[in-house]
């Protein structure tokens, strides 16, 4: 059996995700579909234990140069990096898709 990546979470990821969760549940009054987002957030996040090489480098050249990866979850970009000498990875960001999102990592 391949051995598991940790998996460790930014302070700025959880700004994210309560945001996000806020804006769902009491902008779009839509907790089912915050719940159906979590589902998928946490399968994604999951998945990057056993596979974190299966999302692509980000285009940006500086942004890559740094080893910033992303993966799409619904309408969001999930950003991470790979420390394959400790087997972890580490999720910065979670932002909205169509946002500016290489001038906030």
């Amino acid at each position: 059996m391949m051995k598991q990546y940790k998996v460790l979470v930014s302070r700025r990821y959880h700004q994210d995700l309560k945001s996000i969760l806020g804006y769902i549940i009491h902008d779009l009054k839509a907790p089912i579909a915050a719940s159906d987002f979590l589902d998928v957030l946490e399968e994604t996040v999951q998945g990057l234990k056993e596979m974190p090489y299966r999302f692509e480098l980000v285009k940006d050249e500086t942004l890559k140069q740094q080893g910033y990866r992303k993966c799409s979850v619904k309408n969001y970009l999930l950003f991470y990096k790979i420390i394959e000498n400790e087997k972890v990875v580490r999720i910065y960001r979670l932002i909205y898709g169509k946002r500016n999102w290489e001038r906030l990592l």
